[in-house]
């Protein structure tokens, strides 16, 4: 459903920046609004819906984000429309950290991998169903507004499933919340994302406010680190254990999440706006060259939720790596007097052979922690996403701004997109490194049982008294 909304949303931009009457340097705010909240809260709402209720919290947040899909459509300028997009985030964030702690605690061995092969497959649907339903209904006159329309009907339909079939959670986390490292997690993700997306635009670094905020997010994240670690040794609750980073296993699997999570995200936007900037296609045409990428991930996910019991996780990584290496590749030389079936295509069909890695890395971060926080781990999986989409996309786009500015004018944008191919290239051949080197053995992923790394559990009488 958010992922529906993300497609939709980038196509449509053009069509309510003029009825709403954005400038053209706001157009991006929307989505960066949606982003913020979204990114920097999915920690939070995991822990919540670990202590409160994986069922409980997945209901509030469908409802939530079904019944803010509403305001959208009356929206009448940019602020209140920015405004409903940042509330929406939140409902976003805790469908998908709660979501995943009910698929975590509740599912085990070949069920588990079906399941989290699905939600990934779902995603690919989503995002397609997205750019075709804004392409055709930007057509109409004021036609964006429809899309929210048929945002808050499918979020209808999926609060009343979620009641009817969401079970009850057997495993609850049952220790105090660790305020001062929420607060700290939070202000951390929020400067960080929001200096990142400001950065966008060309030359922003240097406006002092973003390097500053930059910065400054660097520091309170360090800081958070340093509090979860001291409360950790004392023996008193945490948001997130920093124990679990000793794992080599671990901070290599968040090290390959982040470079191939750059390539996945960043060049799906920039395949978007080489289609209607460069061979100016309205938005019906470049949602519709969008289906073979969804196609292909439903194949993806669907081999990789079965082959997933059979076959090393890094061989599974391996083929995740080795497509997004040549999506990158073929996007990078992309010419745009040829038929879309010599390149472009290509493009949309090996660029979901990330959901390969998508499907091992949730079952390795979900067996590596205990299960009264597999909604924490849903939602670290996830930040992780956030915050590799994030500074690809502000690093990419920089480059290709630089590449594009000291081109000449003929063809300078389409250097600067090839710019961005070969920039995403380099990222998905450091994660093909970090795959080799460090991921070598973890093994037989899918059907895990159990937890790999120690848990948050507390085991001591005098542990539990000062957690209390």
């Amino acid at each position: 459903l958010q992922v529906y909304m993300n497609g939709a949303v980038t196509v449509a931009i053009p069509s309510f920046g003029k009825d709403l009457h954005f400038s053209q340097s706001d157009l991006a705010w929307p989505l960066q609004a949606f982003n913020l909240t979204f990114g920097c809260l999915l920690l939070l709402t995991g822990r919540l819906a670990d202590k409160y209720g994986r069922k409980p919290v997945f209901l509030i947040g469908t409802a939530l984000f079904t019944f803010l899909s509403i305001p959208p459509i009356f929206c009448p300028e940019p602020i209140s429309f920015n405004t409903m997009m940042g509330l929406l985030g939140i409902g976003a964030a805790m469908m998908t950290s709660s979501g995943m702690g009910v698929l975590g605690s509740n599912l085990e061995g070949a069920l588990k991998n079906r399941a989290i092969a699905v939600m990934a497959g779902g995603q690919s649907i989503g995002f397609i169903l997205g750019l075709l339903s804004a392409g055709f209904l930007c057509e109409l006159h004021r036609g964006w507004r429809w899309i929210f329309v048929v945002q808050a009907g499918l979020g209808g339909l999926f609060l009343l499933a979620g009641v009817a079939s969401v079970p009850q959670d057997v495993v609850k986390y049952d220790r105090a919340l660790d305020w001062p490292g929420v607060c700290l997690s939070s202000t951390g993700l929020v400067l960080l994302i929001f200096s990142l997306s400001r950065a966008l635009r060309p030359r922003r670094w240097r406006v002092a406010y973003i390097p500053t905020l930059f910065a400054l997010s660097v520091v309170i994240l360090a800081a958070f680190v340093a509090w979860e670690h001291m409360r950790d040794k004392r023996g008193h609750s945490v948001l997130l254990k920093m124990s679990i980073f000793k794992d080599t296993q671990f901070r290599a699997f968040f090290l390959l999440i982040f470079f191939i999570w750059w390539n996945f995200n960043v060049l799906q936007y920039f395949v978007t706006v080489y289609y209607q900037d460069v061979q100016y296609l309205t938005p019906a045409q470049t949602g519709i060259r969008f289906i073979p990428e969804s196609i292909s991930g439903v194949v993806v996910n669907t081999a990789t939720g079965w082959l997933v019991e059979y076959l090393p996780g890094e061989w599974l990584n391996a083929f995740g790596v080795g497509t997004t290496v040549a999506s990158s590749a073929i996007f990078a030389v992309i010419d745009p007097s040829t038929t879309y079936w010599r390149n472009a295509f290509w493009v949309m069909v090996l660029l979901p052979g990330a959901d390969a890695i998508y499907t091992v890395g949730n079952l390795f971060v979900l067996t590596s922690m205990p299960d009264d926080s597999q909604a924490l781990a849903g939602g670290l999986f996830a930040t992780g996403t956030r915050i590799a989409t994030s500074i690809g996309l502000a690093i990419t786009s920089a480059i290709a701004t630089a590449v594009s500015d000291h081109s000449d004018a003929a063809g300078s944008l389409l250097k600067g997109y090839r710019a961005a191919g070969w920039t995403c290239f380099a990222a998905s051949c450091v994660g093909l490194a970090v795959n080799v080197v460090w991921l070598r053995g973890i093994g037989i992923t899918g059907g895990k049982k159990g937890v790999r790394i120690a848990d948050n559990s507390v085991s001591a009488p005098e542990e539990k008294s000062q957690a209390a």
